[in-house]
């Protein structure tokens, strides 16, 4: 797994040239939120990592630092076609 999310909210927030107290503001989240958030002291609602995600032009996995791992679930229909069977 890459970094974690308060190192990725960090590190795209910056690279975006946008303050904590900006981020906070047009996301909807008190001012103190994001300096949480990117300390680890917090952990932001998954509606909240999607509004942050949305504003930051990233998927939620991205900005969590998830990184698709290869034993991973594949249930693309592609995958279902090739054999394998969807639950139901």
């Amino acid at each position: 797994m890459g970094k974690g999310l308060p190192q990725r909210l960090r590190q795209l927030r910056k690279s975006q040239h946008v303050s904590q107290r900006t981020l906070s503001e047009l996301c909807g989240l008190s001012r103190n939120a994001v300096a949480r958030y990117e300390s680890g002291e917090r952990t932001p609602t998954i509606l909240t990592l999607a509004t942050l995600a949305d504003f930051l032009g990233v998927t939620v996995d991205d900005l969590a630092g998830r990184a698709k791992s290869p034993g991973a679930c594949d249930f693309s229909e592609r995958s279902v076609r090739a054999g394998g069977e969807a639950a139901e």
